[in-house]
């Protein structure tokens, strides 16, 4: 009976060919399905980026030189911070308002001592040497001398000036400054050249002290610095126009000294123009001053 009839085998369990054939399908399956399932998890793990804008052909980008001006300050901008700028540096010459008088005339005094004074002292030690034919040394020890007086008149000119006044104090020292500058120059060598070269030097260095102290202390305290800044500019400038009067006269005379003691002739108006600022010393430094 098993051999009559034929039994019919399914293609699953049938011959080697069916078998292959089934297997070689699902490997391919999975093979697919695996690559389905990692190309979904990369995209899942890549971020996705915003795409940029084209530009739009209607609207083409400005040229460097155009896109650099609209980064630039416009000129208005610019006139506006100079103005604040300006008027931040003239802030201070807004604090002397109320004290021009007061400051002109400090002007006017250290620009004489200026113009009349420093002609002479930058031509100091030059005289000593070819005029009046003192060595090296000699001038050496000279300005010792000199420096030692110097000092002490630089520490008592102000403590005396403190219990008598500085206007007083000022004006004997500009007295005798000048008079013994013009003694310096047109002396005839000896022992009084050394003596008058010395008092001249003491005096140079007590004006130095009475002035920077009546001038600052004329001032409120606001003002205080900035008027005094003024007026030391002031007298550079009179020192700069006394040097080039010195050398304008020098071409006539054909001697520095002659020509010094020309320049120096008109600072005994500093004697004077003491007497015109008021007096600091017994009077209160307050701001309201």
């Amino acid at each position: 009976f098993a051999s009559s009839c034929p039994v019919a085998t399914p293609p699953c369990f049938g011959g080697g060919g069916g078998v292959v054939e089934g297997k070689g399908n699902a490997a391919a399956r999975l093979r697919d399905s695996d690559e389905d399932g990692i190309m979904k998890e990369k995209e899942h793990m890549t971020p996705s980026l915003p795409l940029s804008p084209s530009p739009s052909p209607s609207t083409p980008p400005p040229p460097p030189r155009a896109a650099a001006a609209l980064q630039q300050p416009s000129c208005r901008s610019r006139c506006g911070q100079m103005r604040r700028g300006m008027g931040r540096f003239l802030l201070p010459l807004g604090k002397l308002k109320g004290h021009y008088p007061l400051l002109a005339r400090s002007c006017l005094l250290l620009f004489v001592r200026g113009f009349c004074g420093f002609p002479a002292q930058f031509f100091m030690f030059k005289v000593l040497q070819e005029r009046y034919g003192y060595s090296t040394l000699e001038v050496t020890a000279i300005t010792i001398g000199g420096g030692m007086l110097s000092i002490f008149a630089y520490v008592s000119a102000g403590k005396v000036s403190d219990h008598v006044g500085r206007r007083p104090v000022l004006s004997i020292v500009y007295a005798t400054y000048f008079l013994f500058l013009l003694l310096f120059y047109n002396s005839s060598g000896g022992a009084f050249t050394v003596i008058s070269w010395i008092v001249f030097a003491a005096s140079m260095f007590g004006l130095d002290v009475l002035n920077n102290a009546i001038v600052s202390e004329i001032f409120p305290t606001m003002a205080r610095a900035t008027a005094s800044t003024i007026s030391v500019v002031v007298g550079v400038v009179g020192t700069i126009c006394g040097i080039v009067t010195e050398g304008f006269i020098f071409g006539y005379t054909r001697s520095h000294w002659t020509s010094t003691s020309y320049v120096a002739i008109p600072g005994f108006a500093c004697v004077g123009l003491v007497w015109l600022l008021p007096e600091p010393a017994f009077q209160s430094l307050d701001e309201g001053q």
